[in-house]
């Protein structure tokens, strides 16, 4: 009888934990008997390797100098033009020092901006040309690239980007590719917050930075989240490199996706899988 006692409250104990984790009963009573969990993610407690470690430091330094510029007035006019004094995007390759531009070519952005937001358009030009003063001389110009129908050189301006072969290298130039047109952004353009995640580090950061005014996450969304593996991984082939890098946005969650670059051309890179880690949504709207 003493035995069934202390059994029923055992029971009773074991749910009241289950309910203030938002943890199922069965796993915690799995956990009690000593069963094996398979977790949604898998959980990694390795010590980040050298790579994960400096494409991190890339992705922090490369949001730090977007954060670390202000909007110039003058880019909320109408058809806004450069005054001087803008931020020079060619810094950028400062953070990712195993990409470089082509010889003769320079990586520039002109502004849109209208009553839906602004944000800038990036584009490669050569030395012995002038920038555009404006976006609508780019529009001019190059609005082929704008409609999607140009698929020549000068509407992908990572095709004048070259990467010295190394993982960090590919990996530098994912980032460039998804990341590089984050500064001035206004309004409904605030929508592109997607950020890598390459170590615990970074991934704990950000599930702590998740606060007013944003919704936080739920007990039961932190833990599937700290269990995540954020390390990326980079396999070189002959023709093309494969690349598992895992992403957060606050209008979505944390993802997982997989990126393949052709080697010949390195500005092709195309989006394999996409796997929602764990949902989530800031709760605010533009």
């Amino acid at each position: 009888m003493k035995k069934v006692f202390l059994l029923f409250h055992l029971l009773v104990l074991l749910a009241l934990l289950a309910c203030s984790a938002d943890i199922p009963l069965s796993e915690w009573i799995g956990r009690f008997k000593g069963d094996q969990i398979t977790p949604d993610v898998q959980e990694e407690t390795s010590e980040p390797d050298t790579l994960s470690i400096t494409w991190q430091k890339n992705i922090t330094d490369l949001q730090n100098l977007f954060s670390s510029i202000s909007l110039p007035d003058h880019f909320m006019d109408e058809n806004p033009t450069f005054q001087g004094g803008e931020f020079d995007l060619m810094s950028v390759f400062e953070i990712l020092d195993h990409i470089w531009m082509t010889d003769g070519y320079k990586l520039a952005y002109v502004y849109q901006y209208d009553f839906m937001g602004g944000y800038p358009i990036l584009y490669a030009y050569h030395s012995t040309d002038s920038p555009y003063p404006s976006y609508q001389a780019y529009l001019e110009d190059r609005g082929e690239c704008l409609q999607g129908n140009g698929l020549g050189l000068d509407c992908n301006y990572l095709a004048h980007v070259q990467t010295d072969g190394s993982e960090l290298g590919y990996l530098q130039l994912l980032l460039l590719d998804v990341m590089g047109n984050q500064f001035y952004l206004f309004w409904h353009a605030e929508y592109n917050d997607t950020i890598f995640v390459a170590t615990e580090k970074a991934l704990d950061d950000i599930i702590e930075d998740i606060s007013d005014p944003f919704i936080p996450l739920s007990r039961q969304q932190r833990s599937k989240a700290s269990r995540i593996n954020p390390t990326p991984t980079v396999s070189i082939g002959e023709e093309t490199v494969e690349i598992r890098a895992v992403w957060f946005t606050k209008w979505g969650g944390f993802y997982e996706s997989t990126y393949s670059i052709n080697r010949k051309d390195p500005h092709l890179i195309s989006i394999g899988s996409t796997k929602n880690l764990v949902e989530y949504d800031c709760g605010l709207m533009f």
